[in-house]
Order: structure tokens, then sequence, then C-alpha cells
């Protein structure tokens, strides 16, 4: 599998260029990088959850993830958690551990990702502009700590 994602699989030209060129510069840093469909799991405030493949890379002690996930939230404007399984094994300890964003286009929704230390897991957290089904994307680093 390319680590070059598929044109038609992004909305428009520049967000396709943007991630095209983050994943041949991972490629070329290291060959620890592929793809995995990640196991979601609505926390608080969702209906139902689509998953996507996502891509993944690690260098050194840091790992990186980027993908999409489609998401119905049960009600607008109302705090939505959905918690992503990480590509290997991370013992994390703090809410730190895990750091990234989300976000939605179309409602300029937005929102943080940090780590679920309990279930070793990262946690996007976001509000909702609508409960419309809608694609979401994040992208965080998180530790790994064995």
């Amino acid at each position: 599998m390319s680590l070059i994602p598929r044109r038609e699989d992004w909305p428009d030209e520049k967000s396709y260029r943007f991630i095209a060129e983050i994943c041949e510069a991972i490629r070329k840093l290291t060959p620890d990088a592929s793809f995995y469909t990640p196991t979601f799991t609505g926390i608080t405030n969702v209906t139902a959850i689509t998953a996507d493949v996502a891509l993944w890379c690690r260098i050194g002690s840091i790992g990186i993830v980027a993908g999409r996930v489609v998401i119905d939230p049960t009600a607008a404007t109302t705090l939505t958690e959905v918690d992503v399984s990480l590509p290997f094994t991370s013992n994390l300890g703090l809410t730190t551990d895990v750091s990234g964003v989300v976000g939605q286009a179309d409602t300029q929704s937005s929102g943080n990702v940090q780590a679920n230390t309990t279930d070793k897991r990262a946690r996007l957290r976001f509000t909702p502009a609508d409960g419309t089904n809608r694609p979401y994307r994040f992208i965080f680093l998180f530790r790994i700590i064995q």
C-alpha cells in the first residue's frame, strides 16, 4: 500500500497536497509507517461512528496518527467524545501524552485530542455545530511508553 493518499479521498486539492507532502516527508524519514483501521468508541453524545483508514508513523518514541472518521452526534452544541485505538500499545499515563486536533470543515467545528489514560487510547473532544452525520479529520502525536 502506498503512503501517498488517493486524491479522491480528500475534499479539495489544497488539503490533498498538504497531507501528501506530510506523507512523503514521513516516508523519507522512517520506514516505520503504514495504515491501520482504528477502533472508534463513542463515549459522550455519539449516535453512530463510521471508521476509515488512518495513517500512522513512528519516529523514535513518538507516534503520529492522521485520519478521518464519520461521526453522528446525538445533539448539537454538546461536548462529544470519541476514543480512538492506537496503532500499537503505549502505556499512556498523562492526558498530555497525546496531543492533537480534530475538525469538521463544513461547520468549522474543532476540538482537541488528548489521552484516555484509563483505556490507553486517544480521545477526540469537540462540540459539533449541529447534530448531522459528518466527516471529521484528526491528527495527533502520542508518546510511546513501554
